[in-house]
């Protein structure tokens, strides 16, 4: 089980929209009932976050945002992910679908940054890129996350 003080560096990692759920951890083939979250609101959650810089407007569209944490030698970079289906099921207006991860920082920084997000989009859940699970790719949350037992 790691501790928030262990490093992360990963590039598998990414957060995405999931279930509203009190499970800690479920297969994406699991997953029902996804909530679904315009882009804007989720970009204010990421830049709400301490220190947290915008590296990239959504510009021409929202696949193009990116931002930046930095702290002494630690980073965690995150890029929206291209959408190839960008309107939602239920709204039929544009949602965001995710964003990729890229890590190089301690495990205490990603679960803080993932606990400002979900304050204000609570269904925002870790996607491991199929690094953890042994039937396909998980998605975790907080309590899950840190049950793992390798993050290397």
């Amino acid at each position: 089980m790691p501790r928030r003080s262990e490093r992360v560096v990963c590039d598998i990692l990414g957060f995405t929209p999931g279930p509203l759920s009190k499970r800690e951890k479920m297969y994406t083939w699991e997953a029902k009932d996804f909530e679904e979250y315009p882009y804007e609101p989720v970009a204010q959650a990421i830049l709400s976050y301490p220190g947290m810089k915008q590296t990239h407007p959504p510009e021409p569209d929202w696949s193009h945002f990116a931002a930046l944490w930095q702290h002494e030698d630690r980073r965690i970079a995150l890029d929206f992910m291209p959408d190839t289906e960008q309107f939602g099921w239920e709204t039929g207006q544009p949602r965001w679908s995710g964003c990729d991860l890229k890590c190089d920082c301690l495990v205490g920084d990603l679960i803080d940054l993932w606990k400002v997000i979900r304050k204000r989009c609570p269904a925002v859940w870790l996607y491991d890129g199929g690094a953890f699970g042994e039937k396909g790719s998980m998605i975790l949350s907080p309590r899950g996350f840190l049950t793992m037992p390798n993050l290397a």
